[in-house]
C-alpha cells in the first residue's frame, strides 16, 4: 500500500500525518495559543514528546514535518511517500468532491481566491510548497465539506432566489466535515450500535453542530462566513447581515477587508482576551466578569444549536462531543448540557468528569437520550481518499 503524507492546517493549528499501509506511524500537531507555538509528536511506538516552538518554525512547519519523515525514509524504516493529501475547506460545488489536484484544480482554486481570499490563499501557498518538497508524489484534496452533500434543499438553501443562489452558488456547505463524518461513523464503536438520529457537535478552533440521519447530515449549524459560525478563536461568530454592514460602514470597509476583520476581531478572544480554554475557565474560578461572559454566549449560541439540530431529526438518541476543547473539557460539556435537560438528556457527573482526552458514554444509563465523547479522527478519514482518488501514472500532474 501507499506510503501517505497528510496535511491538516488550521488557523491555530498544522497537523501532519505520516500513514503506511492504513496505518498512522507518525503525527506531529503544530499549535498557536494566545501567541505561544508548540510541537507535540507521536511516533507509532506510542511515544510522545513536546517541545515549545518560535514563530519561524512554526510557519515552516511542512519543511520541518517533511524533513523527520526523510529522515525516517533514509533509515530504512519506510518507503519514499507517493501520496499527499490536504485537507481543503473552501466554499463551491467543485470543492464538495474528495480530487486529484491538478492544474485544472488550480485553475478553480484561482477562480475562488478573489471570493474566499481566507480560505484560498493560505490553501494555494501549502500546495506550492508540498509540490516541491514531494516533486513525485500525487497530491489529494480531501474535501471538508463532502460530507454535506445530502443535505436537503431546506437546509442547505437562503431566502434568495434560485437564479442567483446558482449563479453565485449561495448554499450552506458546512465545515468540520472529516471531523464529523468520522464521529459518525465510530460512535458504533462505543454504544454498540448505529444510531437513526445523532447530532456531532465539533468544538475545537472552530464550532459546529450537525444533525445526522442514518449516517448522513441533514442540516449543519454554519456555512463559510466567519460571521456565521460560533464566536471561539478570534472569529466574530454569528453576526446578521445588518450588523455587518454598519460594521463596513463605520470602518470604511471592504468586502475582503471585512471578511479579514471578523476573522481576527471578534469571538472568545475579543471578549476574554484569551482562546485557550483552560486560561478561560481558570478566569472564570477567579471571578473574572469578561471570562464569563465569554463562556456564557458561546454555551448559549451551542445549545441554541443543538436544539435547533432536533427538528430537522425529529428527536434525538444520541449526542456526540467531538473535537480538541470538547474532549478535553467536562465542565464545558457540563455547561452546554445544563439547559438541554428539556430533550431528554440526562448526564452523570462522575463520568464526565473522567472522560477527559478519551472515549465514552458521560449519560446515565437510564437517560433516554446517549450523550458520548468521542476522539473523531480526521488524519485516517483524509488517508482514506487516496484509495478513492489515486491514478493509475506515479508522478505529480502538476510536475508533469
Amino acid at each position: 500500500m501507499a506510503t501517505t503524507f497528510i496535511v491538516n492546517v488550521q488557523k491555530g493549528s498544522k497537523e501532519y500525518g505520516l500513514f503506511h499501509d492504513g496505518v498512522c506511524v507518525l503525527n506531529m500537531i503544530f499549535t498557536l495559543v494566545d501567541g505561544d507555538y508548540s510541537l507535540h509528536v507521536q511516533a507509532v511506538d506510542g511515544t510522545h514528546t513536546s517541545r515549545e516552538l518560535s514563530q519561524s518554525e512554526y510557519e515552516n512547519a511542512a519543511v520541518h514535518a517533511a524533513a523527520e519523515v526523510s529522515a525516517r525514509v533514509l533509515n530504512g524504516r519506510l518507503p519514499e511517500v507517493t501520496q499527499v493529501v490536504i485537507k481543503v475547506a473552501v466554499p463551491g460545488e467543485f470543492f464538495q468532491q474528495h480530487r486529484l489536484i491538478t492544474t485544472d484544480y488550480n485553475t478553480e482554486l484561482k477562480r475562488q481566491a478573489e471570493s474566499a481570499p481566507l480560505h484560498v490563499v493560505p490553501l494555494q501557498r501549502e500546495i506550492r510548497l508540498l509540490v516541491k518538497i514531494f516533486p513525485q508524489a500525487q497530491l489529494h484534496a480531501a474535501s471538508d465539506t463532502a460530507f454535506y452533500v445530502t443535505l436537503p434543499a431546506a437546509a442547505r438553501e437562503y431566502g434568495l432566489s434560485s437564479e442567483i443562489t446558482k449563479d453565485l452558488e449561495l448554499y450552506r456547505f458546512g465545515i468540520n466535515g472529516l471531523s464529523t463524518a468520522s464521529a459518525a461513523a465510530r460512535v458504533h464503536r462505543v454504544i454498540g450500535r448505529d444510531p437513526e438520529r445523532s447530532i456531532v457537535c465539533h468544538i475545537s478552533d472552530t464550532v459546529s453542530v450537525t444533525a445526522v440521519g442514518n449516517g448522513k447530515a441533514v442540516d449543519t449549524s454554519v456555512s463559510f462566513a466567519p460571521a456565521s459560525g460560533f464566536p471561539i478563536g478570534r472569529q466574530a461568530g454569528d453576526i446578521d447581515v445588518t450588523t455587518l454592514l454598519k460594521i463596513m460602514r463605520h470602518k470604511n470597509l471592504r468586502p475582503a477587508e471585512a471578511e479579514l476583520y471578523l476573522d481576527n476581531n471578534g469571538g472568545v478572544y475579543a471578549l476574554a482576551g484569551t482562546s485557550d480554554l483552560h486560561v478561560l475557565l481558570k478566569r472564570i474560578a477567579q471571578n473574572d466578569s469578561q471570562a464569563t461572559h465569554a463562556l456564557d454566549l458561546l454555551v448559549y449560541k451551542i445549545q441554541l444549536a443543538i436544539a435547533a439540530a432536533t427538528v430537522s431529526l425529529e428527536g434525538l438518541d444520541v449526542l456526540v462531543f467531538t473535537g480538541t476543547a470538547a474532549l478535553r473539557s467536562p465542565e464545558l460539556r457540563s455547561e452546554i448540557l445544563r439547559r438541554l435537560k428539556h430533550l431528554q438528556i440526562a448526564m452523570n457527573e462522575e463520568r464526565n468528569n473522567v472522560a477527559i482526552g478519551k472515549d465514552g458514554v458521560i449519560s446515565e444509563r437510564n437517560s433516554p437520550v446517549k450523550v458520548v465523547v468521542l476522539k473523531s479522527d480526521e488524519m485516517s478519514e483524509m488517508n482514506a481518499v487516496v484509495t478513492q482518488n489515486t491514478m493509475p501514472t506515479t508522478p505529480n500532474p502538476l510536475t508533469t
